[in-house]
């Protein structure tokens, strides 16, 4: 029988049409809704600034700070809240509303992780708060263990606009060993009206570690912030911000953090681009031992451009990848998020957001994409009606299941949820490969053997299996009797399909009684020799009748000397 089904199988490989099905979306695995954290009162606005704060309670699983500039708190002008979510419950454990703050009559401003910064074990947050008269702004730092107050940081004068456009924490820019935190006021009238100004200050105490100001009118220095890590290789984290000092081009201003001193800035490449719109963490994106960044670039309603989300070699800003909507007429680029490692290939993967659209047929959604191959992982909308989809990318990711993969969230602040108008929500996604594997190198002079576990959806159980490899060919796909398969049409794809070499162990079988298999692949020294410098691309599918019916999302192999 299973000679037979290899054997269709790899007549059906032959015969099929391959090409890059639903718009180059890769195939298998499944994408799922976690959980969704929302807003309780009418037109609170929840989740217009989010951040993941890392395990406070102690249960493995990460919370989310996430505030409510509109929460109604019985003042008319709606001052404010900031909760910590359990991204286990997804109920709320901790809040402060903005007149439960001394010397605040608002705390509508953004929100940040910071870090451990009183060494604790346990990470902290922050968040922005003030008055207007008499006029007193500053960014309040909380303990994430007790929820007290640890300490404010002020600007050296008071200003109305101090962190409202944006604060960075859980970046060591001393070198301390302690997270710091930076401030962005881009309506700051210092050196020069609406000049901009940024501010680190230390995490340790609050003390001030330097301060940038725009230099020329108009320039809104620190209108977005970001703080992607340490880009140069000076074992200080560094600074990115944006400006206006190339108007609708959009300026982005790479500054140490050391100092605060630009090293090098750059510029949209056409009218009314707005680079740097919206900016973020990647990581280590090229693999080079050095941080890159993320930014996004749109403005869909007077460019003819339908925006991007462009990521950027740290050291010197060289382009590495762009993002480009696969529909127009979309604000894609408005919102970005380096998010983890979501797909579990050992690269980090990015979002970008098409939060609005005047075409009905595509509604506003986020599209995550692989950080290894650059293809589309997913077109991702929430079980609500889209309002305002990914006016917030949530950078970094966390595991909020414990399934010990990454998860990702985007918020939408306008969203009716329970019929609650415009409470907002944080939705959070994670993605279920059905494959995982013990190794994603091997050597070939040592020789290996990795194993490959299969964990397809009960509905396939105790049904037949087939895995499959192939070449690493991205963006080429098959579909076997209406199936998407991951994997390209190659010579070692039909070999496998028709019989894998003895190399691998239970390539076929079936599933057990929980959807579950594993496959084992045992490579004696210099066995591999041929293909060093290569990488193995697998997927696993099961069976219906005669036809694949679930594909698992593709895995990677590299052979090394």
């Amino acid at each position: 029988m299973q000679f037979k089904l290899s054997k269709i199988l790899t007549l059906a490989l032959l015969a099929s049409g391959w090409n890059s099905p639903l718009l180059g979306q890769q195939p298998g695995g499944n994408w799922v809704e976690h959980s969704t954290l929302a807003g309780l009162t009418d037109v609170e606005k929840f989740g217009s600034v989010a951040d993941w704060l890392g395990d406070l309670d102690a249960d493995g699983i990460g919370e989310i700070v996430v505030g409510s500039p509109l929460f109604d708190t019985g003042d008319p002008l709606r001052t404010g809240k900031v909760s910590i979510m359990s991204g286990q419950t997804g109920l709320e454990i901790w809040s402060i509303q903005a007149n439960q703050i001394p010397g605040a009559s608002s705390n509508a401003g953004p929100v940040t992780r910071m870090g451990d910064i009183n060494q604790d074990g346990i990470n902290d947050f922050a968040f922005w708060a003030g008055q207007g008269f008499p006029l007193d702004i500053f960014v309040s730092v909380y303990s994430g263990a007790t929820f007290m107050e640890l300490y404010r940081v002020r600007p050296p004068n008071p200003r109305s606009g101090f962190g409202t456009t944006g604060i960075a924490g859980g970046t060591d820019l001393s070198g301390d060993g302690i997270p710091d935190l930076v401030v962005a006021d881009d309506s700051y009238d210092g050196t020069a009206i609406l000049g901009g100004a940024v501010n680190a200050y230390s995490g340790l105490d609050g003390s001030p570690l330097w301060e940038i100001t725009g230099a020329i009118a108009g320039q809104r220095l620190g209108g977005s912030l970001a703080c992607p890590g340490d880009l140069n290789g000076d074992g200080y984290a560094d600074v990115i911000v944006d400006s206006d000092i190339s108007g609708s081009f959009g300026e982005v201003h790479v500054l140490s953090g050391l100092d605060g001193s630009e090293m090098y800035s750059l510029t949209g490449g056409y009218n009314r681009a707005f680079l740097g719109l919206s900016m973020s963490w990647v990581g280590d994106w090229d693999q080079d031992g050095l941080n890159d960044f993320l930014l996004g670039s749109s403005d869909p309603e007077f460019s003819p451009q339908n925006g991007f989300g462009i990521v950027y070699r740290g050291f010197d800003g060289l382009e590495l990848a762009r993002f480009e909507s696969p529909v127009g007429d979309r604000d894609f680029g408005n919102r970005v998020g380096g998010v983890g490692d979501v797909d579990g290939d050992g690269f980090v993967d990015v979002a970008v957001s098409a939060k609005s659209n005047s075409a009905p047929q595509d509604p506003p959604a986020v599209y995550v994409y692989s950080g290894r191959t650059l293809e589309m992982l997913a077109e991702i909308q929430s079980s609500l009606p889209a309002a305002n989809h990914g006016d917030l990318v949530l950078s970094q990711g966390a595991d909020l299941n414990g399934d010990g993969r990454v998860d990702f969230a985007f918020s939408d602040p306008s969203a009716t949820v329970g019929g609650v108008v415009q409470a907002g929500a944080v939705f959070v996604f994670s993605f279920d490969p059905y494959l995982e594997t013990s190794a994603t190198a091997l050597s070939s002079s040592a020789g290996a053997s990795v194993t490959f576990d299969l964990s397809f959806p009960l509905t396939e159980a105790n049904k037949p299996y087939l895995f499959l490899a192939s070449r690493n060919q991205p963006g080429q796909y098959g579909n076997v009797g209406g199936l998407d398969i991951p994997l390209a049409n190659s010579h070692f794809l039909r070999r496998m399909a028709a019989g894998a070499p003895s190399e691998f162990q239970n390539a076929t079988g079936n599933l057990d009684a929980n959807a579950q298999a594993t496959v084992t692949l045992t490579l004696p020294p210099g066995a591999a020799s041929a293909y060093i410098g290569k990488t193995m691309k697998c997927a696993a599918v099961s069976l219906s009748g005669i036809y694949p019916n679930v594909s698992t999302a593709p895995i990677y192999v590299g052979i090394l000397p």
